[in-house]
C-alpha cells in the first residue's frame, strides 16, 4: 500500500507535486502510523474546530484545547470495529507510558545531539535509543545509540546505516571538533602575521577584480563589434554563433571569478575584526575538556553518519571558513 504522499504522486504522475526525495515519499514512517491509528475517523466520529484563526485581528492561526472541539458521532458509516479501535488505543498507550517513564528514569542522559545526527544514506533524522538488561545475579548494562528510522528501507545500492553506538559518536564527533579548533586558532595566528606583514591584504584581491572588470569590458565590446561584422555580412552565421559562445563562455568565468573575488574581500575586510563569524564561534570553545550542546550549536550544522568509521561535521559558517583558510595561507585563490 503506497504512502499518502506517494499517493498523491501517483495520482497526479507528477514527481514535481511533492518537494523532497521521491524515495521517501514512498516510506511508512512510525509517526505517519500512529497519526492514523489515533484518528477516529476511521470509527465514524469526526472532530472539527482543532485550529481558530481570527484573520480580522490579524492573529496567527491558534491550536484549540481539545475540551473545546466539535465532535460528531457517528458522521459516516465506521470502517473499523470500535472494539479493536480501543484495544489499539489502550495499547498505545500502554507503550506512551512505559516511553514517557524510561525518558523521565533518573539513569537518562541529557540528549546533546538532539537534531544534529543524519543519515548518510537517506538524510533522515537519527533518534536517540536507550537499552537496558538487567543481569540475573544483580547489576545491568544499558546504552545509548542513534537509529535511522527508515533502515530496513533503504535501496539496495544505498550503504546500510542502521545504528552508531552514542559514545562511539561523541568520540568521533568530540575528535573532529577538537581538531577544528585548533585548527580555527592556528587560522588566527596567521591571519594576524599576515596583516602585519602586509598591512592591507585586501589590496591584492581589489587588483584581481579592477582586472577582471576591465577584461569582461574588453569581452562585451568585442561581442558588439561580433554582432557589427555578422549585420555587415563580413561573417557568416556559422561563423557569428562560433565566436559568440566562446566569447559568451569567456565572460561567464569572468562574471564567476569577480563574484569569487569580491567574497574573498569580504572576509579580508572582516579579518582583523573580532566580529568574523566562524573566528569568534571557535575561540568561545578553545581547549575543550567535553562535548556540550552549546558547542555543536555554535559550531556545527549537522553530524552525517555514513558508518561508525565515516562521520562528516558540515560546519557552521562553512564557506566563509574555507575563504578565511585561502586568505590565511597567502590567498593562493587571488592570482
Amino acid at each position: 500500500m503506497p504512502t499518502p504522499s506517494e499517493y498523491i504522486r501517483r495520482k497526479y504522475n507528477d514527481s514535481q507535486l511533492l518537494t523532497g526525495d521521491i524515495f521517501k515519499s514512498t516510506i511508512w514512517r512510525v509517526q505517519s502510523l500512529k497519526t492514523i491509528l489515533r484518528n477516529p475517523v476511521y470509527i465514524g466520529i469526526v472532530e472539527t474546530g482543532k485550529q481558530r484563526q481570527r484573520l480580522y485581528e490579524r492573529k496567527p492561526c491558534a491550536e484549540v484545547p481539545r475540551d473545546q472541539w466539535i465532535v460528531t458521532e457517528n458522521a459516516h458509516e465506521p470502517i473499523v470495529d470500535r472494539d479493536l479501535w480501543e484495544a489499539v488505543q489502550a495499547i498505545e498507550a500502554e507503550i506512551r507510558r512505559a516511553y514517557i517513564n524510561s525518558v523521565q528514569s533518573p539513569e537518562r542522559t541529557a540528549n546533546i545531539f538532539k537534531g544534529f545526527i543524519i543519515c548518510g544514506a537517506c538524510g533522515s533524522k537519527m533518534s536517540r535509543q536507550y537499552s537496558r538488561k538487567n543481569y540475573k545475579h544483580g547489576g545491568f548494562f544499558e546504552r545509548y545509540y542513534f537509529l535511522c528510522p527508515i533502515s530496513r528501507q533503504h535501496m539496495m545500492e544505498q550503504p546500510v546505516v542502521r545504528t552508531i553506538r552514542e559514545d562511539v559518536l561523541y568520540s568521533a564527533v568530540f575528535r573532529l571538533i577538537t581538531e577544528k579548533l585548533a585548527s580555527a586558532s592556528n587560522l588566527a595566528d596567521l591571519i594576524e602575521k599576515r596583516l602585519k606583514r602586509q598591512g592591507n591584504p585586501r589590496a591584492a584581491v581589489d587588483t584581481a577584480i579592477s582586472r577582471a572588470a576591465a577584461e569582461l569590458g574588453k569581452m562585451n565590446e568585442r561581442m558588439v563589434k561580433l554582432y557589427e561584422d555578422y549585420a555587415d555580412k563580413l561573417l557568416t552565421e556559422q561563423e557569428y554563433a562560433r565566436n559568440k559562445a566562446r566569447y559568451e563562455n569567456q565572460a561567464a568565468f569572468l562574471r564567476q571569478r569577480m563574484d569569487e573575488l569580491s567574497k574573498q574581500a569580504a572576509v579580508l575586510a572582516d579579518m582583523p575584526s573580532s566580529d568574523n563569524r566562524w573566528l569568534k564561534a571557535a575561540r568561545a570553545f578553545q581547549n575543550p575538556t567535553e562535548l556540550t550542546r552549546e558547542m555543536l550549536e555554535a559550531i556545527v550544522e549537522r553530524i552525517v553518519i555514513y558508518g561508525p568509521d565515516k562521520i562528516d561535521v558540515v560546519w557552521n559558517f562553512r564557506d566563509e571558513l574555507a575563504l578565511l583558510e585561502v586568505c590565511a595561507l597567502g590567498g593562493e585563490g587571488v592570482a
